[in-house]
């Protein structure tokens, strides 16, 4: 008798834990019933192999940054078509990291949830592993109301809280606008994040960039984190890219005619550097960056 008990309580935990798995990759979803003005007239899901066929190529870049699952959505909501892209991705790192590449001229940031980006066509966020961009046809103010409510609608059904930006952690976080920080994860996202930097990275895998841009008054700098899964990579990118053979715990510059170079280990994986062309008028924003 104890033995079956036993074995029903087994079952029972890994029917438990098997539930938990088919929620965790439920892709969110709008229904009727969240509608009050409108009317389902799509609703499809894609793979990682049926992906193709809806991007016609631009699938790369998602399975690159680590792409589970596609809804689309659309609607028609007073007489407007709005359009859903619900993208379930690994995790919320990697839904950060689509979501820093695809936004551009945002007209509003932080709106429902921050990071968020709204301009007149789109609404883009995220929320846990979940990426969402919400679109529609004509740019005017109500349809751009329109799309903002889908998205807090859509937003609503997961449960998860902002996202955190693990990097630059000597510097205070309320001065970051996460709108202006990439997640680079690979040679797709250096070609549509930071092509500047292609080559610096032509002879790695295996690393990720946190990359912020800081413009303000006169000051143009690049900074970025880079987090390196082997020590030895992180070591070769110093001397190949910038004749560093060790580097201890103070930063090193590195000056040319053109740019300045700055090079901070934060540890034996993790590095972070500077590129400016008016090192002099940044002097503040640079020490700030432990420089």
């Amino acid at each position: 008798m104890m033995r079956k008990n036993i074995f029903l309580l087994i079952c029972l935990f890994f029917s438990f834990l098997s539930i938990i798995g088919q929620e965790s990759n439920n892709i969110p979803e709008l229904t009727e019933v969240d509608l009050k003005d409108g009317e389902i007239i799509r609703n499809e899901t894609f793979n990682g192999n049926s992906l193709w066929g809806y991007m016609n190529g631009g699938a790369d870049i998602y399975l690159e940054y680590g792409f589970k699952g596609l809804r689309i959505q659309e609607f028609k909501i007073n007489d407007q078509i709005i359009k859903a892209e619900i993208y379930l991705m690994n995790d919320q790192e990697s839904a950060f990291g689509i979501y820093s590449i695809k936004i551009f001229n945002c007209l509003f940031n932080d709106t429902l949830l921050c990071p968020d980006c709204l301009n007149n066509y789109q609404y883009q966020a995220i929320k846990g592993p979940v990426y969402i961009s919400i679109t529609n046809e004509n740019g005017s103010v109500r349809a751009s109301a329109i799309c903002l409510e889908t998205g807090k609608k859509l937003l609503e059904k997961v449960r998860a809280s902002e996202f955190q930006l693990p990097a630059f952690f000597n510097y205070n976080k309320n001065d970051l606008n996460l709108n202006n920080c990439k997640l680079i994860k690979g040679q797709l996202g250096l070609q549509n994040g930071i092509s500047k930097w292609i080559e610096l990275f032509k002879d790695f895998e295996d690393y990720k960039i946190y990359y912020l841009r800081y413009k303000n008054q006169g000051c143009n700098i690049s900074f970025a984190e880079i987090i390196f899964q082997e020590q030895n990579d992180r070591d070769q990118f110093l001397l190949i890219n910038f004749n560093i053979m060790n580097i201890g715990i103070e930063a090193v510059l590195i000056e040319n005619q053109i740019k300045k170079f700055g090079v901070l280990k934060i540890n034996n994986h993790i590095i972070r550097i500077f590129e400016s062309k008016e090192s002099e008028l940044c002097k503040g924003i640079l020490e700030k960056f432990g420089f």
